[in-house]
């Protein structure tokens, strides 16, 4: 009785439904068990093992069959070269070749997969971690439209005030080690995201002189949600038909005023420093542009450091360097 009444409160538990979430696709116990990346026990209040066999014990997960865990376990080229030692075509899908295993050796098959171990999620364990990611999505999607909005009305405080809100509430908040619950730790990150805004709404670097106002608006909108929410929702933000008309696409060209804005608040702080001079470094990857392997390794007074990203950059991928 007493587990019953405890797996009622799992269903309410944001990092029990992200953790049934993933056995939306096969996994073991020990994926999550002895994961290094992610600290299941500290969000769950418990053993990612004890929480998995709840769901076990509830019937919200089950145990693959021979079909499935071939699939989590093998990859194409291994399920190939089985299909050629049983002189068997190699056409076809993932499934498709699975299929044709098992219908040609069922007890081979079986013997393959002995031992493992594999869970997914049942019929009613996958209802209920679709409508969480649902769910998840909906609040994701919603605060992309209010940060945008927040920007369009040039409100920085309320836009980064919106994205710490969401982070501390997620179950693995994003950022490196960042308590985004500590009212320090959120002013600190404030004022850096207001610094980064006013400059990439108020500022053009010179890469992009030759872009009408109409097409700055939306890279700068696009690389403002790329400085809070992350490099990938860039291309959200962009319209289809946007054309810099430069080597540079959207996106990266909405990157380098997010580049700009970075580099002038860094170096805002390497004056507050007493920093007297900085060295400029490059990616060394064989695909910079002359322009910026001239300046790369010189050093600069701190007044009198070319701007970035640099104006006589020719390369595609934009400009990559930074000053140190």
């Amino acid at each position: 009785m007493l587990r019953f009444l405890f797996g009622l409160k799992w269903q309410k538990s944001q990092a029990h439904l992200l953790l049934l979430s993933k056995f939306l696709h096969p996994h073991t116990i020990e994926d999550y068990e002895h994961s290094s990346i992610m600290p299941w026990k500290q969000v769950l209040g418990e053993t990612p093992s004890k929480a998995i066999n709840r769901f076990l014990d509830e019937g919200m997960l089950k145990r693959t069959d021979i079909a499935e865990s071939l699939e989590w376990k093998y990859k194409v080229p291994d399920l190939k070269k089985m299909l050629k030692d049983h002189n068997l075509p190699v056409s076809g899908n993932k499934r498709v070749l699975i299929s044709r295993l098992i219908e040609t050796d069922p007890n081979g098959m079986k013997e393959y997969v002995s031992g493992l171990n594999v869970l997914l999620c049942s019929e009613q364990g996958h209802q209920i971690a679709d409508d969480y990611l649902t769910i998840e999505k909906e609040k994701r999607h919603n605060l992309n439209q209010q940060v945008l909005n927040a920007l369009q009305n040039r409100k920085f405080k309320k836009a980064s005030l919106l994205h710490s809100s969401f982070e501390a509430e997620q179950v693995f908040p994003g950022g490196l080690n960042i308590d985004w619950r500590n009212q320090k730790v959120i002013v600190a990150i404030t004022t850096h995201d207001i610094s980064v805004l006013k400059i990439i709404f108020e500022s053009n670097p010179k890469i992009l002189n030759n872009l009408n106002n109409e097409w700055l608006e939306h890279l700068r909108l696009a690389a403002g949600m790329m400085c809070l929410l992350g490099e990938d929702v860039s291309k959200g933000f962009l319209p289809p038909n946007l054309e810099t008309g430069l080597v540079l696409d959207g996106v990266t060209a909405a990157r380098m005023i997010k580049f700009h804005a970075l580099h002038q608040v860094n170096l805002a702080q390497y004056r507050e420093w007493g920093s007297k001079s900085v060295e400029i470094s490059t990616a060394n990857d064989g695909l910079t542009c002359e322009a910026c392997e001239k300046i790369a390794g010189k050093k600069f007074k701190i007044d009198e450091v070319p701007e970035l990203p640099y104006e006589k950059c020719t390369c595609a991928m934009g400009c990559r360097c930074v000053a140190n």
